[in-house]
């Protein structure tokens, strides 16, 4: 499993029972559990793309795409980023396996589903979950071709 932005539950279960690969931007939330980490900075609103070409493996069987988050912080000063860049750096992922976005029930990342799903001609399905706070949410599934 590939996932963009570590979290506290996520990334603990997952690498529990997957072989985990996990692309942060903060060192402070690298090498908290046995996931292999790729720290990759955030540069022009996304996770820099050199260091995405050379650390991410060239096969997977589920994108997870958890981050950027919304914000990030920089000398003190907060900017928006999110997921939407995702679309900038598609030739960098291997996306023929299924694709999780997570918080699709926002505008940028419903946009995110939406026309990554248009792009790779598949469908998607809205799930209501919760989050690690017990907050409804909605996560998205881009399904494979089968």
């Amino acid at each position: 499993i590939l996932e963009l932005g570590s979290g506290k539950g996520s990334t603990q279960h997952l690498c529990d029972d997957y072989v985990l690969y996990s692309i942060e931007h903060e060192e402070k939330f690298l090498n908290k559990f046995k996931s292999t980490y790729i720290h990759a900075p955030i540069k022009d609103d996304f996770y820099d793309p050199e260091i995405l070409k050379i650390k991410l493996p060239k096969k997977y069987d589920l994108l997870l795409i958890d981050g950027p988050p919304r914000k990030i912080y920089e000398d003190g000063v907060s900017r928006k980023v999110g997921r939407r860049g995702f679309m900038n750096y598609t030739d960098l992922f291997y996306l023929d396996c299924p694709i999780i976005i997570d918080d699709i029930d926002r505008g940028r990342e419903r946009h995110l589903i939406e026309d990554l799903s248009t792009m790779l001609n598949r469908k998607f399905i809205g799930i209501k979950g919760r989050d690690h706070r017990g907050k409804g949410t909605w996560f998205g599934v881009i399904q494979n071709k089968e």
